[in-house]
């Protein structure tokens, strides 16, 4: 977990942690360099659990998110690794349905479900039976691309072997952990989905996403650079698909403008293939406004 002058959420998150049904747990609480009273709080539960274990980020990794995250990969001991938000609230049963998902399944990486809230957590929680498991595969790449299959960042139980390869861009303020599991699945790593809701997302606008929304130039550079790292990566592993490239270039056209677009198709593709996207871009303000005018036809109708 990584944590950043959290100190008036963090609290209810490490109940969270402290709760779970599986026991045989470690949690690494990484700082970025709190300002506030994160510490002391933290300190509450290392004096009263030693399962609990207060890091400060080494100067080796960058500030940040994905920085945290790459120490705490590296630091860790167990055989399965859940990245977790200091904002968020875990199902008591998290670890134990999802343990169950994976070696029941005999896949590497479990995702499961997650609900949202706003203010004070007021949920009720319920004990739950194992859902359905549903298989997810390379199959699966596109919709996880565009995000018909979330997959955010703590919605998920890796083995710890699915980054042996692979770390957190550092780079990156924004899309991180997207570009990372979309590489691992490219890579060939097999999950399973399970029909539980096993944590809850506090949504807030300080948050990341919240940032990223309200148009934080950091946060929509990050996502653009990270859609450049994605296509580089998916060209050299062969997945160089037409409707993968389509919604790609869309998202990159609309963060960067089409100058910059131009630049990024003459890294990635021919002449002609260059030429086509050029063209295929230029038209895209007029299918909109047909787009537009066929709906409040429809509307009308």
């Amino acid at each position: 977990m990584a944590t950043y002058n959290r100190a008036h959420l963090i609290k209810d998150t490490l109940e969270s942690i402290k709760n779970q049904s599986f026991q045989n747990l470690e949690c690494l609480i990484i700082d970025d360099g709190s300002q506030d009273d994160t510490k002391v709080i933290v300190h509450e539960f290392i004096e009263e659990d030693n399962r609990f274990l207060y890091l400060i980020r080494p100067d080796n990794y960058e500030k940040g998110l994905p920085g945290c995250r790459n120490f705490g990969l590296d630091f860790c001991k167990g055989n399965y690794v859940i990245f977790f938000d200091d904002d968020d609230i875990m199902h008591p049963q998290n670890l134990e349905l999802s343990l169950f998902a994976i070696k029941n399944s005999e896949k590497s990486f479990c995702r499961f479900q997650r609900d949202v809230f706003f203010g004070q957590f007021s949920k009720t929680i319920k004990k739950q039976k194992p859902g359905n498991l549903i298989d997810i595969t390379r199959n699966d790449f596109y919709n996880i691309l565009t995000n018909k299959l979330p997959f955010n960042s703590c919605q998920i139980l890796w083995k710890k072997q699915c980054f042996e390869n692979y770390r957190f861009n550092e780079k990156l303020m924004y899309a991180e952990e997207w570009e990372c599991y979309l590489k691992i699945i490219l890579t060939g790593f097999e999950g399973v989905n399970i029909e539980n809701t096993l944590m809850y997302a506090r949504k807030h606008p300080q948050s990341n996403t919240g940032e990223y929304f309200d148009g934080s130039l950091i946060r929509l550079n990050s996502h653009a650079e990270a859609i450049e790292s994605l296509l580089n990566f998916i060209r050299n592993t062969n997945s160089w698909r037409f409707r993968v490239k389509k919604f790609l270039f869309n998202e990159y056209l609309r963060l960067k403008g089409h100058v910059v677009f131009v630049k990024l198709l003459n890294t990635l593709v021919g002449p002609f293939e260059s030429h086509f996207w050029q063209t295929y871009a230029r038209f895209i303000p007029i299918r909109m406004k047909l787009y537009k005018i066929r709906k409040s036809i429809k509307t009308a109708i």
